[in-house]
């Protein structure tokens, strides 16, 4: 079973992703902290392109994007980054690094992967 839910930041939704996670045993994934990270290491590679940030994250997701158990904490290269995707700078950038298709293709391609492997 897939839940998905969605609206705009700050009304919830990672909370009640998690209570509902615990409540039925499902795998728990927050595809907007994926999304933040992968603004973010395309923040730190100094991507600036539309070309850039595509190759950004075509390189995180070579194995550098890792998740923990419980879906709670992201780390890119075994670092924790829970905390830094959420800062300004990351907020400010994260619409227009999410409106590249080619992104977006990337990382739906990682929560399917994701989910399938946690349903194993």
């Amino acid at each position: 079973m897939i839940i998905a839910i969605d609206g705009p930041a700050g009304v919830g939704k990672s909370t009640i992703s998690q209570m509902l996670s615990e409540k039925y045993a499902l795998a728990y994934l927050n595809t907007g902290s994926v999304y933040r990270a992968s603004c973010l290491y395309g923040m730190e590679k100094g991507a600036e392109s539309r070309q850039e940030k595509i190759e950004a994250a075509l390189s995180l997701f070579d194995g550098k994007l890792s998740l923990s158990k419980d879906g709670k904490e992201i780390f890119i290269d075994g670092r924790d980054v829970s905390s830094q995707i959420r800062q300004k700078e990351v907020s400010e950038k994260i619409s227009e690094f999410s409106s590249i298709k080619e992104i977006r293709d990337l990382l739906n391609h990682f929560f399917r992967r994701q989910i399938a492997e946690a349903q194993k």
